[in-house]
């Protein structure tokens, strides 16, 4: 009899305990995305075409944030989520001494969405435009441009493609 109540107790003690207990939350969801950009050839428009050379600097505040780029036909970038423009200077290398600089600016609307309690909270983009400007005068090395998405979401699609 004894034994049956101290098993008895032992059963409550441990089923109350795993009943306080919460389960673990890991973020799995995915974080604010990235730009993703696609370069494709100006001559055949279908086919991707990579950018030998690149080099991307992200102005912010007046300051320039190098991210050299290995040569592949599409590159995935930050957005400023604290702004509503972010701007990259694109540097195509001809040859060793001779570079072509262009200006993409990106303006958008920054929305923060809550995606759970271990995660928090993510920025998504809307109303997402682009602009290439040319930098030192000598002719845009990006031919054109294509907006594939007006929101950014995720990464799973491009979201802008370039021709040069």
């Amino acid at each position: 009899m004894k034994q049956n109540k101290i098993y008895i107790l032992s059963l409550l003690l441990i089923g109350c305990l795993q009943l306080s207990c919460e389960r673990d939350e890991i973020c799995i969801d995915a974080i604010t995305p990235h730009l993703t950009i696609r370069f494709y050839d100006n001559e055949d428009l279908e086919t991707k075409k990579s950018v030998n050379g690149l080099i991307v600097e992200s102005e912010i505040n007046g300051k320039l944030d190098t991210i050299k780029i290995i040569p592949r036909d599409s590159i995935s970038l930050p957005l400023n989520v604290y702004e509503t423009q972010t701007t990259f200077i694109l540097t195509k290398k001809i040859d060793e001494t001779i570079s072509n600089k262009d200006k993409l600016i990106v303006t958008y609307q920054v929305e923060n969405v809550f995606v759970g309690r271990s995660c928090g909270y993510k920025s998504i983009f809307k109303n997402v435009d682009y602009t290439v400007e040319d930098i030192n005068s000598d002719g845009l090395w990006i031919k054109s441009k294509e907006q594939i998405s007006e929101h950014i979401e995720n990464e799973n699609n491009a979201h802008l493609k370039i021709f040069h």
